[in-house]
Parts: C-alpha cells; structure tokens; sequence
C-alpha cells in the first residue's frame, strides 16, 4: 500500500470532484442554454449558379481519412439528446486530388499527441469529459504517405473550422498557407477549456489566409460562396453559426457533387432532423443554414452531402472519384471504391 501525505490525498480527491462538477455543469449549460422551439425558415426553392446539366472535372478525386475517433457526451453535439447518452464523432480528413494543382486538404485530423499521451495533450478537465481513440501512425501525414499520395504538393489546407478535430495534423505542415473563416481565428484564439478550440495546434502557422466572402456569388441555396481555384472544380461556402467562421466545401466530381458539410452538420442524423448543436456560436444562423442546406439537398438529389464527423457516411459515398482509406493494419492501407470503379 503506498503511504500519501493527508494533504495530497486530499488535494486530488478534491481535483477530481471539480472536474466531475465541470463536467456536469457543461451538460447542463447545453441543455439549458437554447430550449425555445424555433419557426422553419423560408427558403426559396431557387438553385443560384447552378447548372441542372451537372458536368464536373473528369480528373478530379476526392480521398477521406480517418484519423481516430473522439467520444464525447451526446449533448455537446446535439442539444437534444439524453445527457446520459455518449456520442463518437470520427477526426475525418479529405484530401482534394486535382490534375494541376496537386492536393487541397480539408482539415487535418487529430495530432500524434493525441495516440501518445492524451491526457496530456488535452488537459485535466477536457479528459475528464473525452474519450479519445488514435493508433498510432493514424495521423494525416503517415497515412497520405501509405496512400501514395505523399509525394503530392499540398498548396493549401482548408479548415472547417479551428476544432482540435480538425487542427491537430496542423503539426506537420508549417510551411502550407491556412485557409479559414474570416472570423473563425480571433473566435478559437478568445475560447476557453469548454469549447471544441486548442490554441497551441495552431500557434505557429507562418501563413494565415481568410476565405473573403464580401463581393461574391451565391451558390445553390446558399448566399456566400467562391470558386477557390478558379476552374469551378471546388466552391467555399460561408456555413457561420456553429462555430464563427465555419466553412464548408462543395467539390465537383466527374460523377457528383459532393458537398463536406463542415460543421455546420457533424452527423447524419444533424441534417436529417435538424438538430441544434449543443455548443453553438449563433444558434439562429445556425438555424437558417441547416435548412439552406436541406434544402440544396432537396433540389439537387445527386448532391452527396458529407457530415464532418460521420465515418459511415463517408464509407456509404464510396465511388470510383471518391476513395475511402480505411483503418491502418500492419503498415498496409487499403481504399473502399464503388463496385466496378477503377
């Protein structure tokens, strides 16, 4: 039996009490932070800039990682769940495959911290609060390599948003510019322990650019939008509201559309019912753009919408232009296609 000084025991007895309170008191703030019912919002059944004839980039691919998983209660993620129920939201990378212009990258996953000493990595109150599931070499980096994809230019990272599932493969790519919301940096830089926001992952970027949505056009049902390369092959999408500067990105595939919703959506049942998130920067905007996107969905039926953190999703949107790179086993990866594609 080991000997504890009255005063350390109690110390930690007292640590661990705080953070159970913290923890609890989370749940409750979710819960009851936004419980009034809200009118559907009208949208105009009207698809801005949008081709009815779909033609995408015929070498365009799209290439979906996962890079672990991360449980969490349910409530953080839906307002409306049980609080006594927990979810798993999947650390989903995608990278962007064009002919030219080599690799964009949506995200990039949990960090290598994160398979070696979460506890560390996180911090007392927020692994008191998350279960975190990483192997190791299941960081972004390691699998692009066993991808073949490792000798491709990245020329730039598109973040969703600056979330710690998004930002911790940010370690491995110093010197590639950063694209983000407008607003989504000074929001992650002001956040406390609560939120979804790390600031050391992302302290030392050389390059920051901001998505400009001032001057441009709508998109489908959305308001904010623009060509990123300028060939029409990828769109940004001004998605505000979960978080203060999300973005979201419809990619233009040979056989579809595929839209990476952001956060605007982690999870299938989000879209589908609508749900509030339980951590939300602008819960009316939020609001008004689930349904845009519902209803972009609606008009457009070979629009393959993409949850953020929603790994059977992902695998069901398998296809010959969109490779799903399943988990990592003794060193080999293998990519989910459709049946027939090459």
């Amino acid at each position: 039996m080991i000997n504890m000084d009255p005063a350390i025991r109690l110390e930690l007895r007292f640590s661990g009490f705080t953070i159970r309170c913290l923890t609890v008191g989370l749940c409750l703030l979710v819960c009851l932070s936004c419980s009034e019912s809200r009118r559907l919002p009208r949208v105009e059944p009207i698809l801005h800039n949008w081709e009815m004839d779909y033609k995408g980039l015929e070498e365009l691919r799209l290439h979906a990682f996962k890079t672990g998983t991360v449980n969490l209660p349910a409530v953080v993620v839906h307002r409306a769940d049980d609080i006594r129920r927990r979810r798993s939201l999947a650390a989903v990378v995608f990278a962007i495959e064009h002919p030219e212009r080599g690799l964009t990258l949506v995200g990039t996953g949990l960090s290598r911290q994160t398979s070696r000493a979460p506890e560390r990595y996180f911090g007392a109150v927020r692994s008191s609060v998350l279960r975190v599931n990483m192997d190791a070499g299941q960081d972004i980096l390691s699998q692009l390599e066993l991808a073949g994809l490792g000798h491709l230019r990245i020329e730039e990272i598109v973040m969703p948003d600056l979330s710690f599932l998004h930002t911790g493969g940010l370690e491995h790519f110093d010197d590639v510019p950063i694209l983000i919301g407008p607003t989504e940096l000074a929001a992650a830089s002001e956040s406390t322990i609560f939120g979804f926001y790390r600031a050391d992952d992302f302290a030392n970027i050389s390059e920051w650019r901001f998505a400009n949505f001032d001057e441009m056009d709508p998109l489908g049902t959305f308001a904010k939008s623009y060509d990123l390369l300028g060939d029409g092959s990828i769109w940004l999408i001004d998605v505000s509201g979960t978080s203060a500067g999300g973005l979201a990105v419809l990619v233009n595939l040979p056989d579809r559309p595929v839209l990476l919703a952001g956060n605007l959506c982690r999870t299938e049942d989000q879209m589908r019912f609508a749900w509030m998130p339980g951590l939300v920067a602008d819960p009316g905007l939020w609001w008004r753009r689930i349904w845009r996107l519902k209803k972009f969905a609606e008009l457009v039926p070979t629009l393959m919408v993409i949850p953020s953190h929603d790994w059977n999703v992902v695998e069901r949107a398998a296809s010959f232009s969109f490779s799903v790179h399943s988990h990592i086993e003794d060193g080999k990866q293998e990519s989910q296609k459709e049946p027939g594609g090459s």
